[in-house]
């Protein structure tokens, strides 16, 4: 996951099970599971437009 900086929305990423930040990549991951795909969307709601690689 990439936005730009903004503590609010990290502090809602840091609460999906398994969120994990990558500082090579500068980028926040989540684990391929319905159950991290549901979390995200209920954490962050409108401002969250899912896209799997």
């Amino acid at each position: 996951m990439r936005f730009p900086k903004d503590w609010t929305i990290i502090a809602h990423v840091k609460r999906i099970p398994g969120a994990r930040w990558s500082y090579t990549l500068q980028a926040w991951h989540l684990p391929p599971t319905e159950e991290a795909r549901k979390a995200a969307q209920q954490a962050l709601g409108e401002l969250l437009s899912y896209r799997p690689l």
